[in-house]
């Protein structure tokens, strides 16, 4: 028996109904998961900043929603991805948006996935669950950035 995934997240989602689906699907599949929800864009830059300065841990997985209120999840990949701490921690881009220039843009700004959210909220449950289990479990992450550097 494989042992449940565990890990710090950080979900950055503005639709409380959502980033509470979310949250319950990741700790019915593991309750030891930490899960950081971020409901905008500029509390999400603040937050980065924060992780980038080590005044915050790095998390092992990102989720990320386009839609933002105050801003762009667009640019939080962005900056995400410019951050030499945090480059290496895997984004994915949960959103509605099934826009092809907004997948476009998500690969071009090197997000590691784009997933459109189901319209179902067990699809959404059971998506998020097969996503976690898979970056969490069965994939080999790198090292936290904060524990490198503390080891």
């Amino acid at each position: 028996m494989k042992p449940a995934p565990q890990g710090r997240l950080l979900l950055i989602e503005d639709d409380v109904i959502d980033a509470e689906r979310i949250t319950t699907a990741l700790h019915e599949l593991a309750p030891s998961i930490e899960v950081k929800v971020i409901a905008d864009h500029d509390a999400t830059l603040r937050h980065l900043e924060d992780m980038s300065a080590g005044r915050q841990p790095t998390p092992d997985l990102i989720l990320l929603d386009l839609s933002l209120p105050t801003g762009s999840g667009m640019e939080c990949l962005v900056r995400f991805k410019s951050d030499s701490r945090l480059r290496v921690v895997p984004v994915i881009v949960l959103t509605g948006s099934i826009s092809d220039d907004d997948t476009w843009r998500a690969y071009h700004h090197h997000a590691n996935a784009y997933l459109v959210k189901p319209t179902e909220p067990w699809g959404l449950e059971r998506l998020v669950q097969r996503l976690a289990a898979f970056y969490l479990q069965a994939a080999k992450l790198t090292a936290r950035s904060d524990e490198r550097s503390s080891g």
